[in-house]
This record gives C-alpha cells, sequence and structure tokens, in this order.
C-alpha cells in the first residue's frame, strides 16, 4: 500500500500587535481576586489566558483551526469556573469527570441563580451579544464547515492573499473580544479591577492583590460604553461606596504601598 507523502505547507500569519495582546493578556492575570471563596478561579482565569496565548501561537505559525478553538475555550474555561465558584458542590463532580458541565447549561444556570451575573447580560447585552456572534463564527472554523475552514483548498495567489486576510481579520476581531470576554467574566467575582483604575477610588483602597484594568484595556477590549452598564450593578456600587467610606491616602502613601510591584515582575508575565 502507497501513502500519499504531499503536503501543503501551513500558511504562517504574522500579528503586529502580538505584544499588545499579550501584555492585555497579563492585565487579566494581575486583576487577582482576592476574596477567599473565590481564590480558586484565579487558577481558571490564568488557564483562559493561557488558552488565548496558545491561541496567538498557534495562528502565527499556521494553525488557525486550532487557535479559533483555543479561544472557544477560553470562554468556556472562564464560565466554568464562574459555575464552580457560586456551585461550589459541583466541583467533586467536575473533578471525577462527570457528565453535565456543557457551556449552555452552565450559562443557563448562572443567569438563573447568580444575581451578578444576570444583572452584566441584562445591563451589558450588547457586549455578550457580540461575544455570542464570535462564537458562531469560531464554530463555523472548528467543526469545517466552510471551504474557508480547509487547509487543502486550492488557491490560486489573488484566492490565497484574500483568504489570508480575511482569516487574520477574523482571528484578530475575535481575539480582542475573546481577551475582554475573559476580563469581563473576571469582573463577575469582585468589580476592583475596574474600580481601581479610577484616580480617585483607587488612593482609597488598602493594599490588595488586584491590579486595575488599564483605560487603553477598558476602551480597547471591553468598552466605555459596555463598563456604563456594568457601573448599574449592585457588585460595583457597592464597592465604591465602601471606598468612598475609606480615608483617601496621598499619592506617595499610595505608591510606595505597591512597591513589591516591580516591573520586571510585569514584564515577565508577557509570555507564551
Amino acid at each position: 500500500m502507497k501513502f500519499d507523502k504531499s503536503y501543503t505547507p501551513l500558511v504562517k500569519m504574522q500579528l503586529k500587535d502580538i505584544d499588545e495582546y499579550l501584555f492585555a493578556i497579563s492585565q487579566i492575570q494581575m486583576a487577582t481576586t482576592g476574596f477567599f471563596y473565590a481564590w480558586d478561579s484565579n487558577l481558571f482565569f490564568n488557564e483562559a489566558c493561557q488558552c488565548l496565548k496558545n491561541s496567538i501561537n498557534l495562528f502565527q505559525q499556521g494553525f488557525f483551526d486550532c487557535a479559533f478553538y483555543q479561544m472557544r475555550q477560553s470562554l468556556e474555561t472562564s464560565i466554568g469556573t464562574l459555575y464552580l465558584t457560586s456551585h461550589p458542590e459541583e466541583l467533586k463532580r467536575w473533578k471525577s469527570l462527570e457528565r453535565g458541565f456543557e457551556n449552555g447549561r452552565m450559562v443557563k444556570w448562572l443567569v438563573d441563580n447568580q444575581d451578578t451575573f444576570a444583572q452584566m447580560k441584562v445591563l451589558m447585552a450588547p457586549f455578550f451579544d457580540r461575544i455570542r456572534r464570535d462564537q458562531l463564527v469560531m464554530n463555523k472554523y472548528v467543526h469545517k464547515q466552510g471551504y474557508q475552514s480547509f487547509y487543502l483548498k486550492q488557491r490560486n495567489e489573488t484566492e490565497l492573499s484574500d483568504w489570508k486576510n480575511m482569516i487574520q481579520t477574523d482571528y484578530e476581531r475575535i481575539l480582542c473580544d475573546c481577551i475582554g470576554a475573559v476580563a469581563v467574566y473576571r469582573l463577575s467575582l469582585d468589580a476592583f479591577p475596574v474600580v481601581l483604575a479610577d484616580d480617585d477610588l483607587v488612593l482609597r483602597s488598602p493594599d490588595l492583590i488586584t491590579q486595575p484594568f488599564s483605560p487603553d484595556f477598558i476602551s480597547k477590549y471591553i468598552g466605555y460604553d459596555v463598563i456604563e452598564g456594568y457601573k448599574q450593578i449592585q457588585i460595583y456600587k457597592d464597592t465604591v461606596s465602601w471606598l468612598l467610606s475609606q480615608p483617601k491616602q496621598n499619592e506617595s502613601v499610595y505608591w510606595l504601598s505597591l512597591i513589591h510591584i516591580s516591573e520586571p515582575t510585569r514584564l515577565g508575565m508577557i509570555s507564551y
């Protein structure tokens, strides 16, 4: 029996803003929650971030369908930790690899049983609608519906250029949305990554392990219009109210309290 030894090389892609994407992902990793009940969620969100990094790596190597799948996993891992944090009695079954942890089922449970998540779905609806549209596009690549998802489809030079542009446009748009989505799911646990971005409120905060999302991060990956919806949610209002009751520090005292967070530590998180 003879085997076909022909091989079509992978079409490698280049992301010009790769350092920016990796730094954005690192901001989610640095937004560690300090709440004891949700402590284990930090591992899950770090895993979701690793999926995003894996996706970038795979995309640049040419494994575009695998790259879309890793982005989808970043969303599902984030939903999984919200479900397990709100429903901890399910953790034993999850560890035992039992059934019932489908993404759609967990989302439905969160909407029905978790007030903050339910409020976010309503007040931040345009963002969640965008993520849902992205998931439909990712599914086409992952499940290989349409020739655009085929490696071996014959393409002339013009068709190849058009295909690469289409794939890269889809990928970068969805990557930005997935980075934003993991960050938004993180915000359902506590509001500190957004609250601490306020210059007045951050000076009233104690020494927290949570680092804020930068204004540029919020603008590009979530959107200030979406954040305005988040600010109507009780978890945000309660956090702001508590911080406003705290004494305001001067800037020198505040920055001194953060001296243990060094720039090399920040930059060290920007890796695959």
